[in-house]
């Protein structure tokens, strides 16, 4: 199992809880590490449990899940219950308000327009999970990559990072990374935001404030901040806490105690700290509510526009098509289409990532 990536895990995990269902199912965000596709599968499934006289308690922040298969609703915030009814009487407007306790804005974000500066190039990087991988983030650009669970993306992220062993080459501002590795990414300004924050990215039991300054601390010495692992590392921890608006009653507070969206924007805290130049995010909201998600958007979109280069890799359509400048499709291993954002076309790139054959760079 360990060997799986989190999509499979969950599969498995659904699958074991599908086996031994015979009055009440409860799923709690079943579908977070699932593509479109297999979202519908599931969703099929239930359908036809709930046919069988099976009830269920179904968890999830996507509105449009809740929508589609919920026949009433109860809405918990900070561990209270703030509203409940049936969903034919909630408008989705309402509905958010509750969860999140103020409104959600829906205008579109807006992405600032990138130089033509090439930041980071990936050229034929190949590996036992990916092949012949070439492209350019340019300066400011939020690149989406696109595809279905097993189509490499995750993969071509940790080789680029220097987390799996790959061949090829990347450069940095046209100067090659001979030996890729965590530590030389991380000196040529490199980040990489994990998608499994429980497993690969947390230290649970640590402080908020120690997994904020985890990635940084050798930066924080050579400042030499006062106090150090005292004053120094609290000081700066908590202004980062608060130019993420992280939630939390202590930054001394163990992390695990955080709600999941606050853990993300911890996780995310941690590497804006080390001041990168290039961000990868691997499904950087992935489990969170609506509200996270709407401050996670809008920081991504300020990192582009303050110059920081983004490799955007997402199983979630909708957050590409809002923040991705250009968007990559991948299947089995390969890049089989890449779109432009006047080009953007959803069903374009949902047939693309799922067809049996592929065109490179075919859109």
């Amino acid at each position: 199992m360990e060997s799986l990536g989190a999509g499979k895990q969950q599969i498995v995990e659904i699958a074991k809880a599908l086996l031994h269902a015979q009055n009440v199912l409860i799923l709690d965000e079943p579908t977070t590490s699932l593509t479109a596709p297999e979202r519908d599968r599931l969703f099929d499934l239930m359908n036809r449990l709930r046919e069988q006289g099976i009830a269920m308690i179904f968890i999830s922040h996507f509105m449009d899940e809740i929508y589609r298969m919920s026949d009433k609703f109860i809405c918990l915030r900070d561990g209270k219950q703030v509203g409940s009814d049936l969903m034919s009487n909630t408008p989705r407007k309402e509905l958010e308000q509750l969860m999140v306790g103020r409104t959600i804005e829906e205008s579109r974000i807006e992405l600032s327009p990138h130089s033509e500066e090439v930041k980071l190039t990936v050229d034929r990087l190949s590996s036992y999970y990916f092949d012949d991988i070439s492209f350019d983030l340019h300066h400011g650009e939020i690149l989406g990559i696109a595809g279905l669970m097993g189509a490499g993306r995750t993969e071509v992220a940790e080789a680029i990072f220097g987390l799996r062993e790959s061949t090829g080459f990347v450069s940095v501002d046209g100067e090659p990374m001979d030996k890729r590795s965590v530590k030389e990414s991380m000196k040529r300004g490199l980040c990489y935001l994990t998608e499994d924050r429980r497993t690969h990215g947390l230290f649970p039991v640590r402080s908020v404030k120690e997994n904020i300054s985890a990635a940084a601390i050798t930066r924080f010495v050579q400042r030499k901040i006062k106090g150090f692992g005292f004053k120094g590392e609290y000081e700066s921890a908590d202004k980062i806490a608060d130019e993420q608006n992280i939630s939390v009653p202590s930054i001394d507070s163990a992390v695990s105690n955080l709600s999941g969206g606050n853990q993300q924007k911890v996780l995310l805290a941690r590497w804006l700290a080390t001041q990168p130049s290039v961000c990868i995010l691997d499904e950087p909201t992935k489990g969170v509510d609506i509200g996270a998600k709407f401050d996670i958007h809008n920081r991504i979109a300020a990192l582009a526009k303050s110059g920081v280069s983004v490799l955007l890799v997402s199983s979630d359509l909708p957050e590409l098509l809002e923040l991705s400048h250009r968007i990559l499709v991948m299947r089995t291993g390969h890049i089989v289409g890449e779109f432009e954002r006047s080009e953007f076309d959803p069903a374009k790139i949902i047939s693309l990532a799922a067809s049996s054959a592929y065109e490179k760079k075919s859109a």
